[in-house]
């Protein structure tokens, strides 16, 4: 299980991340 998890976490950050910079674009946007 723990290693599934590991193997996700990548994947986990990018999609964090991908909201993350989603909403600064908006927020530039808005600005």
């Amino acid at each position: 299980l723990t290693h599934l998890v590991n193997c996700n976490l990548p994947l986990m950050n990018y999609l964090l991340n991908l909201k993350r910079n989603a909403h600064n674009v908006l927020y530039l946007r808005k600005t």
